[in-house]
């Protein structure tokens, strides 16, 4: 026992420190001080929670009711750490940073638990490599890594993930308290109840998993579709859906996300998919590896061993079709496949610690097990899977560092340039002023007193009702969503912006529009364009 738990804790303690130094290298110092943000995205949100706390409500901009952001539970989780923060604007993204990385060391000390567990109270020496792998699967992709420290809902989704999938599969594992029913009905529950108000598609997961439980362990029996798993699972979406419907009238008057409006709708069905297709095709390709194993597994366990690896691929197989269904993503770093892809490395590495010694063949008469060369495979197919990521964003950042320049983390220095943007703009323009972005999270939230007008929609109604545009694509989609909705002269002329970000953005080009030309000039101390009005506070 004493053993595991220094095994466990000494995982822990790694995983806490290097997660923490890693988001120190996202930390922004200038003559103001110290200024921490998040990914953008996550600072859309951090909007948000600030207003949550001033008293204003759940908007991003006071009076305006519209759910610019699909993580509730997270933006209240993100609230409360700027209350405890006194209100600082500036520290508040980091310390929600080192509570990720607590989430992220939490996950790896669970999934070691279990995976000594599987591996029994005294570890077989030949095991100890899969036992490993298991432990530290939330390290093993790269993006889980990544969009923990940088602030996204990533961070609590993984770890709710890796136990729900403990709890359905993993039961005999898991602390003997938890093997009552009544226990086990509320870890459940729990687990769902938070996931789901975390972001609206966790769903799949518990779906996945439900089915697959059903299906493998209970001979497809009527009556067991009233289990105690499935009971919870049931009862939790129900009421996160009845909570998030409630919550979501009264704040918004409105059953759906903004975000929802501006991704899914203006845009033919047939035009998603394949952009969902595009985007996906890279994914498939660096994580065929990881899927072939996984494929070869299930099929060669035949009993109950193979329920981890099937049911984690369902899941999988979900994700993947939801990611195709809204047509990509924004970013190319696997934001929406980062848990499925964390319990699938998880149930491979836990499916191998259970039956490696099954795995052999014959050399010279002689029987030689697989065990380290499939480990020498797996890790070859989890570098493939991190490795374009890891080449144009981790080593060169840790290249960078060591050699006392800024880092190269992805998107961190569009941050501190947006921090620099909005500070400066802070000095020049007054409060209440109306500001014009793109990046629609850093600026918004370095200036909460000033109101912001989205060019591209995310917390505007009426740009996400609009028909999808052409001129916005990338990463192998046709047009991306929520970046593929705007009228650049609509949003100029509604809000008359004291500063716009970008003149031209897609189809659109305001340099082209006399009346902007008229009385907007470019700032280069704001990367952006000021009201003649405010123009000659532009420092030289």
């Amino acid at each position: 026992m004493k053993r595991s738990i220094n095994y466990i804790s000494l995982l822990f303690g790694v995983t806490f420190v290097l997660t923490v130094a890693l988001a120190t290298t996202t930390l922004y110092f200038d003559d103001n001080g110290l200024h921490a943000s998040l990914f953008d995205d996550a600072m859309i949100s951090y909007r948000y929670a600030q207003n949550i706390v001033y008293g204003i409500g759940p908007y991003w901009n006071a009076g305006d009711k519209v759910e610019g952001f699909t993580n509730p539970l997270w933006t209240y989780i993100m609230s409360f750490f700027f209350f405890i923060s006194g209100k600082n604007i500036s520290i508040t993204p980091f310390i929600i940073q080192i509570f990720c990385a607590f989430l992220i060391s939490i996950n790896v000390a669970f999934c070691s638990f279990i995976a000594y567990q599987v591996n029994g109270s005294i570890p077989q020496e030949k095991k100890k490599g899969w036992t490993l792998l298991a432990s530290i699967s939330p390290l093993l992709f790269y993006p889980n890594i990544y969009w923990t420290i940088m602030g996204m809902e990533n961070a609590l989704i993984t770890p709710i993930l890796c136990v729900l999938f403990s709890m359905f599969f993993l039961q005999d594992y898991m602390p003997t308290s938890s093997n009552k029913k009544p226990v086990r009905f509320w870890i459940i529950f729990t687990c769902v109840l938070i996931g789901q108000l975390s972001r609206p598609d966790f769903m799949l997961a518990p779906v996945a998993f439900s089915a697959s439980y059903f299906l493998l362990l209970h001979k497809n029996s009527l009556k067991n579709l009233f289990s105690v798993n499935l009971c919870a699972s049931y009862l939790a979406l129900a009421v996160a859906g009845i909570t998030t419907l409630v919550w979501r009238s009264f704040y918004f008057e409105s059953t759906l996300p903004n975000t929802y409006v501006l991704k899914i709708t203006g845009l033919p069905l047939d035009i998603q998919v394949r952009s969902g297709i595009g985007f996906v095709v890279q994914f498939i390709v660096s994580s065929s590896i990881i899927l072939l194993i996984g494929i070869i597994l299930g099929v060669a366990e035949r009993d109950r061993e193979s329920r981890l690896v099937f049911s984690s691929g369902a899941y999988f197989i979900l994700v993947l079709l939801y990611q195709i269904r809204v047509g990509g993503d924004p970013w190319p770093y696997w934001r929406m496949f980062t848990g499925a892809m964390v319990v699938l490395i998880y149930a491979i590495a836990l499916t191998m610690v259970k039956t490696s010694e099954n795995y052999s063949f014959r050399l010279v008469g002689k029987e030689k097990s697989l065990t380290t060369k499939l480990i020498i495979v797996f890790l070859l197919g989890c570098l493939l899977l991190n490795y374009k990521l890891l080449r144009r964003d981790f080593v060169p950042s840790v290249r960078q560092l060591l050699q006392g320049n800024t880092t190269r983390l992805y998107q961190v220095n569009a941050n501190h340039n947006n921090i620099s943007t909005a500070l400066a703009l802070r000095k020049i323009l007054p409060a209440g002023s109306t500001i014009g972005v793109f990046w629609a999270g850093t600026i918004p939230a370095y200036m909460p007193n000033y109101y912001a007008a989205d060019f591209l929609g995310k917390s505007d109604a009426k740009i996400a009702k609009m028909q999808a545009r052409s001129g916005v694509s990338r990463f192998g989609m046709l047009t991306v969503p929520g970046h593929n909705k705007y009228d650049l002269e609509w949003t100029l002329s509604t809000y008359d912006p004291a500063w716009i970000q970008h003149a031209k953005w897609g189809e659109d080009d305001l340099t082209k529009n006399p009346k902007f030309t008229s009385r907007y000039t470019y700032c280069p101390a704001t990367t952006g364009y000021l009201h003649n009005q405010f123009a000659k506070d532009c420092p030289s």
